[in-house]
């Protein structure tokens, strides 16, 4: 177990990592959710203006 901090820009919450490998990067499915789908709305807009 680790005590790691959310890579979610907003949250950066404290969370305790409990995976076998301890790759977990967000404290919930609810903030790799948010990350995903910051990414997807960045990459349409970029590609939109090309």
């Amino acid at each position: 177990m680790r005590i790691k901090a959310c890579c979610n820009p907003p949250c950066h919450f404290g969370f305790i990592d409990r995976t076998r490998n301890r790759a977990a990067r967000y404290c919930s499915p609810g903030c790799g959710s948010q990350v995903s789908m910051r990414a997807l709305r960045q990459r349409r807009k970029q590609a939109d203006s090309l």
